[in-house]
């Protein structure tokens, strides 16, 4: 009994053991339970006042970075999602593409990177430029008062050249006033032998063809005079090259006063003047006739033969000669322009014309051909028409409406541009302008016997047999023909009809019914 009670007691006691061992230890396991637990909400609390701090401070960062980049929308936005313009990333990437251009970057910085390194290469340029506009600007003083010393100068020199100007023109009108006298003297003392009738006639016809030439080389004078401030040149005048020594009895052959210490060449030619004539190249009604040389006898002594003459103004002693191509130990420089018909075939003679200068010694400095190009190519008439050249020779000068083909019109136009630039450097130089008549009545030319051609329809244009009025006339032009006429001059005697055809075949050459059978 005493056993069991013991045993009981000390289950009893085991139990109340174990039950204090495992509520001790269950205690000691919720105590570090506890104890971690309050660690963790501590560090929880920790945790979340670092966070709360971080989130403010990643607020505040936010706020400034927002500022700075001049958008304060609510909304960040992630550079990888679709963009809109309410969010900070959206519209900085809006900003990047619409200011930055070509230099747009990923990133803002190396977008401002860019731009940077572009403003700074723009900077020095710019600087360059700066440093070029400041020298340009002190050239440009400089020039602008170079021009400003120029320009005075012009003035005084266009104030004195106006003064020569009036003083020169009133001499000139003098000149030709006293000129016009001793013209009138001479005119008045031709020999009576010529005939009264043949006196008036020529006297009236010297009158007006001098008056029209002294009126054209004025106006040429005084153009050329408003050109040339600086220079102030008077008219020149021709003078005769020789003059006759002898005439033989029958005019055939004459001799002159030139010859091998002249350097004088064979097949030269000359046109004879009157001893009373108004003025060497100035009217062809001066003109006798033509000589060519043919033998040189001595220093001062040639022989030629007469290839043109009048026997009503027969060639005497002492008669003055002049041909334009050739002066002693000088070449003579021409220019040509025109359409050059030697012959009045129709057919162009511009290189017989050349071959004719230049085989006299002469020599053409330029041309405008019938293309509207020129010799040489490119051709600049101010440095090549100087006061060196001795004549500008016209040839027929084509109209637009002559050619109703567009090619053809514009070579027309492109001739007379550049003849208007021609003549404008021969007005500036003192050039004279003569027409191809002339000329060769200058050098006493005489054209060559046209063949008749068999179809050709065209007519005789007798322009190297006829006599202008004045030098510098207008030319004849192609399409007016000749009348067909023989001149009174070359028929028969002034006083006798000129006779006509009969419209008959001479006897001699009819055919009978005898020669036909």
């Amino acid at each position: 009994m005493a056993s069991s009670k013991n045993t009981g007691l000390t289950l009893t006691l085991v139990f109340f053991v174990i039950t204090t061992l495992i509520s001790s230890v269950w205690a000691i396991m919720m105590t570090q339970e506890n104890q971690e637990r309050l660690a963790t909400q501590e560090e929880d609390k920790k945790a979340a006042v670092e966070a709360n701090q971080l989130a403010k401070s990643t607020l505040d960062d936010n706020n400034q970075l927002k500022a700075l980049l001049g958008h304060d929308h609510p909304e960040v936005g992630d550079a990888n999602e679709e963009l809109k313009d309410e969010t900070v990333v959206g519209a900085v990437l809006n900003d990047l593409k619409t200011y930055g251009g070509e230099q747009q970057e990923s990133t803002v910085l190396a977008t401002l990177q860019k731009m940077h390194a572009e403003l700074s290469s723009a900077n020095q340029q710019l600087a360059q430029k700066q440093k070029m506009y400041d020298e340009l600007q002190a050239r440009y003083a400089m020039l602008d008062q170079t021009n400003k010393d120029q320009l005075a100068k012009l003035d005084e020199a266009r104030t004195a050249a106006e003064q020569s100007l009036a003083e020169n023109t009133e001499t000139h009108q003098d000149i030709l006033s006293k000129k016009d006298d001793t013209i009138r003297e001479k005119q008045e003392s031709v020999n009576t032998a010529e005939g009264r009738a043949e006196e008036a006639e020529q006297k009236l016809a010297d009158v007006s063809t001098d008056f029209t030439d002294r009126s054209k080389k004025q106006m040429a004078l005084n153009r050329r005079l408003s050109r040339e401030l600086r220079d102030i040149k008077k008219e020149e005048v021709e003078r005769p090259d020789g003059e006759i020594v002898k005439a033989s009895r029958d005019k055939r052959m004459v001799w002159i006063n030139l010859g091998s210490s002249d350097r004088l060449p064979k097949r030269m030619t000359f046109s004879v003047y009157k001893k009373g004539h108004s003025g060497i190249a100035r009217t062809n009604a001066d003109i006798k006739g033509a000589i060519e040389i043919t033998k040189i006898l001595g220093p001062h002594l040639a022989e030629a033969r007469v290839v043109d003459a009048d026997f009503r103004l027969p060639i005497t002693d002492r008669d003055p000669i002049y041909t334009p191509l050739w002066s002693p130990g000088r070449t003579e420089k021409m220019a040509i322009v025109g359409f050059v018909d030697l012959d009045g075939d129709g057919r162009s003679d511009r290189k017989k014309l050349r071959e004719l200068i230049t085989s006299s010694g002469a020599s053409v400095v330029t041309e405008i051909l019938d293309d509207g190009t020129t010799i040489p190519d490119d051709a600049d008439f101010s440095n090549l028409i100087s006061t060196d050249v001795k004549f500008v020779i016209l040839g027929d000068m084509p109209r637009p409406e002559d050619s109703s083909v567009p090619k053809e019109r514009d070579q027309i136009l492109e001739v007379l541009r550049k003849f208007n630039s021609m003549q404008e450097a021969a007005l500036d130089n003192g050039v004279r302008l003569v027409s191809l008549s002339d000329f060769l009545n200058f050098i006493g030319y005489k054209a060559e016997q046209r063949l008749y051609r068999p179809g050709d329809k065209r007519k005789y244009t007798l322009k190297s047999g006829s006599r202008s009025a004045a030098v510098d006339e207008t030319i004849i032009r192609l399409g007016d023909g000749s009348s067909g006429q023989t001149a009174g001059k070359y028929s028969r005697h002034p006083l006798l009809k000129t006779r006509t055809s009969s419209d008959q075949t001479s006897k001699r050459y009819k055919t009978t019914g005898e020669d036909k059978k």
